[in-house]
């Protein structure tokens, strides 16, 4: 990771750490995005949860539970009026067109198993057949004012309301228990995703603040030393104070100080090779000159101008003592 980062611009490893950071909020961002709409409200835990409420609610008291329709029933067996016979039998009628309605509803509901058993198989079987001696039984033998069909009918209805109600009371238990079961549901599944959530959070903060370490410390690498120390150097260079102490890491060959330190050593080099050829100069020595050897670009040309200059310059010196011991022989 290392050598990959060393071999990027610091614009590139820039790039990098945005990069990754950015991904790590990413994913925390989509996994945050996800457990919000499993979760939030008309999800799909809150649709269930909900749907078993509205459940209960359409049970009891109405239109699912027909109780209302039984009394219905004994009020007419009680009512005189003909003609409040007739009123509580439409709204018997409207009553059996609520329940079927609803039944409809919930046959196109994805209920559970042992809930659509005892609510869609049981209870609606007996409501059906209650609803059946009402209309084809009982009304008729009210409106003959015949109390033998009566009273068989109602027999009829009390068995078909029981055996609806004993069914429904099995259907209760088993709702309020699947509600409570994904409220747990909820709860736990609310619980995983928090923690998920932290864990990402965590790992997303722990490789940025891991990756930011590396890239600096590539970039230190790559620069040999904090920017400000290498700024001064280079400032102390620039301004003729060659004899700066550098001090480099161990195996430190490629860094901007290390490029630093061997300029340094080479503008030194050249400044005491120019103080020795002006040492020899002033001593009347010109024929030292500078060993070429080695020097590439600047230090080189700087070596061959100043071994030009010593040839320049003794020719001139030598002609110059010739003129002079002529004038003297002269």
């Amino acid at each position: 990771m290392i050598a990959f980062l060393n071999n990027l611009t610091i614009r590139q490893r820039i790039i990098v750490l945005t990069v990754l950071s950015s991904l790590g909020f990413v994913v925390f961002g989509a996994w945050s995005f996800k457990t919000l709409r499993e979760l939030q409200i008309n999800g799909p835990l809150y649709q269930r949860i909900a749907q078993g409420k509205d459940l209960v609610a359409d049970i009891l008291p109405l239109p699912e539970y027909i109780i209302e329709s039984y009394v219905v029933a004994l009020e007419m067996v009680s009512e005189a009026d003909m003609e409040q016979k007739m009123l509580l039998s439409q709204r018997l009628n409207k009553l059996q067109d609520k329940y079927n309605s609803k039944h409809d509803n919930w046959v196109n509901q994805s209920l559970q198993q042992d809930i659509a058993d005892a609510f869609l198989n049981g209870a609606y079987p007996a409501a059906n057949y209650f609803y059946k001696i009402a209309f084809d039984e009982f009304i008729p033998a009210i409106e003959k004012n015949n109390e033998n069909q009566i009273n068989a009918a109602i027999a009829g209805l009390r068995e078909a309301y029981v055996k609806h109600a004993r069914e429904i009371s099995k259907v209760i238990p088993l709702i309020t228990q699947k509600v409570k079961e994904n409220e747990i549901d909820a709860e736990i599944e609310t619980k995983h995703a928090t923690i998920l959530m932290i864990v990402i959070m965590l790992i997303t903060v722990v490789v940025c603040v891991f990756m930011v370490m590396l890239v600096a410390q590539t970039i230190l690498k790559s620069l040999g030393g904090e920017p400000k120390q290498v700024v001064s150097i280079i400032r102390e260079i620039a301004l003729g104070n060659l004899n700066s102490m550098i001090n480099l890491d161990k195996k430190d060959d490629f860094s901007v100080l290390a490029s630093v330190k061997a300029m340094q050593y080479q503008l030194q080099t050249i400044v005491d090779q120019i103080h020795h050829q002006v040492e020899y100069a002033v001593a009347g020595d010109f024929t030292r000159k500078i060993d070429l050897q080695g020097k590439q670009g600047f230090p080189r040309e700087i070596g061959q101008s100043l071994n030009q200059l010593r040839i320049v310059t003794g020719k001139q010196i030598g002609r110059a003592s010739c003129r002079e011991r002529v004038c003297l022989y002269v």
